[in-house]
């Protein structure tokens, strides 16, 4: 199964595609009048879970997390560094397989151009109008879960 992972500081999205049909999975998402490091902790717990009970079920598992992309704010780069170091410890503990995959390459292969409305018509368009109600974030996992459905993993 190919899982698709959007990270934010506040929660995770993890998107699914089996058969065709979508999951979708929101870790979080956690206060931002939590301190950091406690936000950071309750993410790790909850990913950690997911990953043990969903995903290291089946080594034919891959999980495509987007990379950061440009953030101007260097704290908000460098706790989302954290948050996608977290995620990547894990699966590697685990032995999943995890591949990063950049916003630009994604958007570009799933031909998407625009803004968030575009990401949104283009999950509709995919999947029917049962997405139209998820958050932006599990908008994106599920279009990086679709992108990497498409790529040859080995």
């Amino acid at each position: 199964m190919i899982f698709g992972v959007d990270i934010s500081t506040k929660k995770i999205a993890i998107a699914s595609l089996y058969g065709g049909v979508p999951h979708i999975v929101e870790l979080g998402p956690y206060s931002s009048k939590a301190r950091w490091d406690e936000r950071l902790e309750l993410l790790y717990w909850d990913f950690l879970r997911f990953v043990q009970e969903k995903i290291v079920t089946d080594p034919t598992n891959c999980v495509f997390i987007e990379e950061i992309h440009y953030v101007q704010n260097y704290q908000t780069l460098i706790k989302l560094v954290h948050v996608l170091a977290m995620c990547r410890i894990v699966l590697v503990h685990h032995g999943v397989r995890c591949v990063y995959v950049n916003n630009k390459t994604w958007k570009k292969g799933l031909g998407v151009k625009g803004g968030k409305d575009a990401y949104r018509k283009k999950a509709i368009q995919l999947f029917g109008d049962n997405v139209n109600s998820l958050s932006q974030d599990a908008i994106d996992a599920l279009l990086i879960a679709q992108w990497g459905a498409q790529q040859k993993v080995t």
